[in-house]
């Protein structure tokens, strides 16, 4: 199924191809700390969760629909490595985490170096900060019987 995605052509695939994710993890993990045995659920590798936020900020995606689009897209799944997928309660808690610990600009700015380097571009630098944008519900379109 991927194969077919991949002919095509999948920018993310060309991505997980040239960065050297382990450069990432040491940082990552200043900020993402979760050694307690109190069970819960599993603690998702750092790669994979900020994996997840290069996804988003490629594709403009809010929390929830990051958290939809990593179930639904074989290309996703594929650059997350199959591994089992961050809900969005997760992924702002990673993200606040990076905030919080201020390694997220640092992340953020050896991710675009490392891109730059190999000539590939995400169409804008890719920055992450802690801004959310809400839509009222009442945007939805509805339908009034009379």
């Amino acid at each position: 199924m991927y194969e077919d995605v991949k002919k095509h052509g999948d920018k993310l695939n060309d991505i997980d191809q040239i960065v050297d994710w382990e450069i990432f993890r040491s940082i990552l993990m200043q900020a993402y700390k979760n050694k307690t045995r109190k069970g819960g659920r599993p603690e998702i590798d750092v790669i994979v969760m900020f994996k997840a936020l290069i996804i988003q900020k490629m594709y403009g995606l809010s929390d929830p629909e990051l958290e939809r689009s990593l179930c639904d897209r074989v290309s996703f799944r594929n650059f997350l490595g199959w591994s089992p997928i961050p809900d969005k309660a997760t992924i702002w808690l990673f993200r606040e985490r990076l905030s919080k610990s201020g390694v997220m600009d640092e992340v953020w700015s050896l991710f675009n170096e490392m891109i730059d380097n190999y000539g590939l571009e995400s169409g804008r630098e890719l920055s992450q900060d802690a801004t959310f944008l809400t839509r009222s519900r009442s945007s939805k379109k509805t339908r009034h019987e009379g």
